[in-house]
């Protein structure tokens, strides 16, 4: 039986695609002759000058695409971590994605599925909004939090969107395993070269903090087009374990050895990152993943993670053998004297005290969104502008007390039912999707990089795919 046709399809929005593809194709001519780029800019360069040529070529495959969705959400969920980059239209600064964004609601809305039955993670949004609502109202940085919150909830409805659409989970998995991989090859360039990315013009070797941080013993610790280290590792650490399934659920050799270049890559930049809870984050990804797989997949996955981690280690032994060794062997005793970063490790534990007292002091709602670091800096010495809790759940604690850990429980509650409603349809591709939640929250437990949009976006795409609860696989 063939698919009924959507109103993208009929003749008339046909017509209209068409149109609007020839008008982009105009619009090419128009940016490769500079005249856009001196109209749009104030200050020309070469990479706006491309964005005005390469722009209009991608609306171009978008409006000629035979599934607009599968063009406009892989886009997205790769370009989400260069989100931070911005150019300046009439003296404002406007992110690169926030066009993107735009675009991609508008096809979502025009050529998506129809609306269907909410999912678990969906009717657990508003509930958990209401419960921040008072944190939010007691707190500052407004604009902040409505910017993470905001861009989490569209490119996670986008996400879930494109999953829906039969072929769609499948997608999303190789578009989350894009982005990493770009990220990975990102970080090994900067860790090769001494330069941090910047796509504005050279970048220097000053770039790099002088810290531990950004910095440990002789090497560089790489952030790809992220603000930290740390950033990276969380991101990596998610991409593993859906290369590892997507290794397993390849159906030709060429997919299954691009899987398998994405998964080392992938594994070679999250060593170089020293982010040592997500190495934990990643092999705790891995095993549940594993674990989930159904028997023909499990031992096959978990042959391939061990040749991958013994080659990736060994790669990256040859890059960083020092740092790595050392940034090792911290893990088991992170505060002993002997160890490099144990002040740090030491001030964490700290921390976490701090926010846990004042999430003790401030039990309902904790003392609002944005309003910690006074608190944490009155009880812990030489914590930066820059501080938090190092703790996604005690962060959350601190800030809006039970509220907020109510509103993160009913989110994971969400995704959880979603998961298993969606390892009933698609087993290989869901164990996947549970291990990068797994490598998650086993992050968060010493990280708190989802208060940056360009890191929270990526797990709003994990967490859309997840809610979209597993589309029956393309015929």
């Amino acid at each position: 039986m063939s698919k009924p046709l959507t109103p993208a399809f009929e003749p008339a929005g046909v017509r209209l695609r068409w149109l609007l593809a020839a008008t982009a194709t105009a619009a090419v001519v128009a940016g490769g002759s500079g005249i856009v780029q001196k109209v749009l800019f104030s200050q020309p360069s070469t990479l706006k000058y491309g964005l005005t040529v390469a722009a209009p070529l991608f609306l171009v495959a978008v409006f000629t695409a035979a599934e607009p969705m599968f063009v406009v959400v892989p886009t997205v969920v790769v370009l989400g971590p260069f989100a931070g980059y911005s150019a300046t239209f009439a003296g404002t600064n406007v992110s690169f994605l926030i066009p993107l964004l735009a675009l991609a609601v508008a096809v979502a809305i025009a050529t998506g599925p129809r609306p269907g039955r909410l999912s678990s993670t969906g009717l657990a949004v508003v509930p958990a909004l209401l419960l921040l609502a008072v944190p939010f109202w007691d707190g500052t940085a407004h604009s902040r939090y409505l910017v993470v919150v905001g861009a989490m909830i569209v490119v996670g409805w986008l996400a879930a969107r494109a999953a829906s659409l039969p072929g769609g989970l499948q997608v999303v998995a190789w578009s989350l395993v894009a982005s990493g991989t770009v990220q990975a090859a990102l970080a090994i360039w900067e860790f090769r070269t001494g330069h941090l990315l910047n796509v504005y013009s050279s970048a220097g070797n000053d770039v790099f903090g002088a810290d531990y941080f950004f910095a440990f013993g002789k090497e560089n610790r790489p952030t790809g087009s992220l603000y930290d280290p740390i950033s990276l590792g969380n991101i990596l650490a998610l991409t593993c374990p859906v290369a590892l399934v997507l290794v397993a659920n390849a159906r030709t050799t060429t997919a299954r050895t691009l899987a398998f270049i994405a998964a080392l890559v992938t594994g070679v930049g999250l060593m170089l990152s020293l982010s040592r809870m997500s190495w934990i984050g990643a092999l705790a990804g891995a095993v549940v993943a594993i674990v989930l797989l159904p028997s023909p997949h499990r031992l096959r996955v978990a042959v391939t993670t061990l040749v991958l981690a013994a080659v990736a280690a060994f790669l990256a032994l040859g890059f960083a053998h020092g740092s790595l060794n050392e940034r090792f062997s911290s893990i088991f005793h992170p505060t002993s004297r002997g160890v490099r970063t144990a002040q740090g490790d030491r001030q964490r534990v700290e921390l976490w005290r701090a926010g846990l007292a004042t999430a003790e002091a401030h039990p309902i709602a904790g003392v609002g969104l944005g309003k910690l670091l006074p608190h944490l800096s009155h009880r812990v010495g030489g914590v930066g502008q820059q501080g938090n809790a190092q703790s996604t759940y005690i962060q959350v604690l601190g800030e809006a007390g039970v509220a907020g850990g109510l509103a993160l429980l009913l989110l994971l509650s969400g995704l959880g039912r979603d998961l298993v409603r969606g390892l009933r349809r698609q087993r290989v591709l869901y164990a996947g999707l549970a291990g990068a939640l797994a490598a998650v929250l086993t992050t968060w437990l010493t990280d708190y990089t989802v208060r940056y949009a360009v890191v929270a976006t990526t797990f709003a795409v994990l967490f859309g795919a997840i809610a979209s609860r597993g589309a029956r696989p393309a015929a």
